[in-house]
């Protein structure tokens, strides 16, 4: 998906009508839940995030064939937290996990100094969950640029 920069807020959804956009979704119970203070985030984390996201909710419908598919964001005070779980076939994990779409993932995840953990059980499905530390100053700048593109918009509302 390519376009402009993701903010933190534009993320839930982007990634739910990412999910509803696939063709194989017709049939899988998608779920959506943000907890903790949604805020934007950093545009290199929004758009890994997204991409992350992406990627996992791709695999998931494309390879586990799940029922239900949820994406869980939890905005901490020092952490974003993102999760993408189906209750798919699963997989054994081994040490081989070099699929073009891990690999994708994990690069991504170090870009923006996250954690990628990877969990499934054959039958019970696959949680892909990423934790992106944000720090203070990440924050501050983050809202000053939601204001500042906020201001943005009011402006061109009101200009002829």
């Amino acid at each position: 998906m390519s376009g402009p920069a993701f903010s933190g807020t534009d993320l839930p959804s982007s990634l739910e009508a990412c999910a509803q956009g696939l063709p194989e979704s017709g049939a899988i119970k998608i779920e959506r839940n943000c907890s903790g203070q949604v805020r934007p985030l950093p545009n290199a984390v929004s758009e890994q995030l997204l991409h992350i996201g992406q990627e996992a909710i791709a695999n998931a419908i494309r390879h586990a064939f799940p029922t239900r598919l949820a994406i869980a964001i939890d905005y901490r005070s020092d952490c974003v937290q993102l999760k993408v779980i189906d209750d798919g076939r699963g997989f054994i994990i081994s040490g081989d996990l070099l699929g073009f779409g891990i690999r994708s993932m994990r690069k991504r995840a170090s870009e923006i100094g996250g954690d990628l953990e990877i969990s499934s059980t054959p039958g019970a499905g696959t949680c892909v969950s990423i934790s992106v530390p944000i720090s203070q100053r990440s924050r501050l700048i983050s809202y000053i640029d939601a204001m500042v593109n906020f201001a943005i918009k009011i402006r061109e509302t009101k200009t002829p």
